[in-house]
């Protein structure tokens, strides 16, 4: 993973983020333990811009 340096903070964010807005969906609301394992995995790859 690739990371960019924040100035003012001297953070470290992953280039590549993960949205949360469209998150898989069953019956009407959130499934989630599919979202719950997507997001473990996009941590495991080291994404740390959600």
């Amino acid at each position: 993973m690739q990371y960019r340096k924040i100035p003012k903070t001297g953070e470290d964010i992953s280039i590549l983020g993960f949205g949360c807005m469209r998150l898989p969906e069953k019956r009407g609301g959130i499934d989630e333990k599919r979202a719950k394992k997507q997001l473990l995995m996009a941590i495991d790859e080291g994404v740390n811009y959600f």
